[in-house]
């Protein structure tokens, strides 16, 4: 077992960091998306279905700016 783990390549802090950022950036992407999914709800009169998808927006993503805009259209509906 511990000869496999010493095949286990490392990584660099920087290597790591760049995963981290990378992660991030995906997530904030969904977001995004996610957020833009309720606004086409919200315009197709689909209010239940945009609430619902706001409310995952804010849970899933809590400290994303598509949160805070969540936040702001759900206090809208």
């Amino acid at each position: 077992m511990t000869e496999e783990l010493a095949k286990i390549p490392t990584l660099t802090p920087e290597q790591q960091k760049q995963l981290i950022d990378d992660a991030i950036e995906r997530l904030d992407r969904l977001a995004e998306s996610q957020l833009e999914m309720a606004r086409l709800f919200i315009d197709r009169g689909k209010i239940d279905i945009a609430r619902r998808r706001l409310q995952e927006v804010v849970e899933l993503y809590s400290k994303s700016d598509a949160a805070k805009e969540a936040k702001k259209l759900l206090k809208g509906l």
